[in-house]
């Protein structure tokens, strides 16, 4: 985690990459700035130091691909869906699946978005992490997602509606495990 926190914390570095590598190599620094810039060094030099090294190994230089969907259409048959599609590094598909979900948790969506297509977007990667664990352990992984919103909510591990922000919260807590 210690690289995304580099680059969400980046802007408050301003450039100072010196400053950045003596925390990096646990040196003193002494800033003349203070607040942002100092915050973001303590919270940077708290993250280096909780985590763990990252595992390299042959799984870590293979790509799997991930293809999520959701689908909303509240007057249609199937009133909510989704799915996903998992590429290993080959380029072959290995499993899939799609699920139409049922009405009273379609319910459960509408109860925070008259229109949840941001949710059921983010919810099978959710889904898909899940059930397909022991092929992505240790590997890197390229989600496709075609919402603007889910993908931004994804970057930033922040979207504005307590279902949607759920699976996103439990996504983080996977990555840091």
């Amino acid at each position: 985690m210690g690289l995304v926190w580099l680059f969400c914390l980046w802007p408050y570095f301003d450039g100072s990459c010196e400053c950045c590598l003596k925390v990096c190599r646990g040196q003193h620094f002494e800033s003349r700035r203070a607040g942002p810039l100092k915050d973001a060094f303590v919270i940077f030099q708290e993250e280096l130091a909780r985590d763990e090294p990252v595992t390299i190994n042959c799984a870590t230089t293979k790509t799997w691909t991930i293809y999520a969907d959701g689908a909303f259409e509240p007057d249609g048959e199937i009133r909510a869906s989704v799915g996903a599609v998992l590429v290993n590094p080959d380029g072959l598909v290995v499993e899939r699946f799609g699920l139409k979900l049922p009405d009273s948790l379609t319910s459960e969506f509408e109860k925070d978005s008259k229109h949840p297509i941001c949710e059921l977007e983010i919810f099978p990667i959710l889904l898909a992490l899940r059930v397909w664990q022991r092929h992505l352990l240790n590997a890197q992984i390229v989600f496709y997602l075609d919402n603007d919103a889910a993908r931004s909510g994804m970057i930033r591990a922040k979207v504005s509606t307590r279902l949607a922000q759920s699976p996103i919260s439990e996504l983080v807590s996977l990555r840091n495990d």
